[in-house]
């Protein structure tokens, strides 16, 4: 199963996001077979954009910050946003 990456990864400051590769978290397709729908793992993906697992994350610096301050983890996510 092809892995899901994030086209411009330098927009995006998330736990389980690379920043390099843009590469996912294999997470959202841990059960998933080569039969899922695109819907399916495009609903995923939202999901864990949405509430991100820091237990394994592929951004460290993002998970430290998101569970040590939401707030400051936002404002950052913002900031790299809006830099671009």
């Amino acid at each position: 199963m092809p892995l899901l990456r994030i086209e411009r990864p330098h927009l995006i400051f998330h736990p389980n996001t690379c920043p390099n590769s843009g590469y996912i978290c294999e997470v959202t397709v841990k059960n998933a077979s080569m039969g899922i729908k695109v819907r399916d793992r495009i609903e995923a993906v939202i999901r864990l954009l949405s509430i991100p697992n820091c237990d394994n994350p592929l951004n460290s610096e993002a998970a430290n910050l998101y569970e040590k301050s939401f707030k400051e983890f936002y404002q950052k996510a913002y900031a790299i946003f809006r830099g671009y």
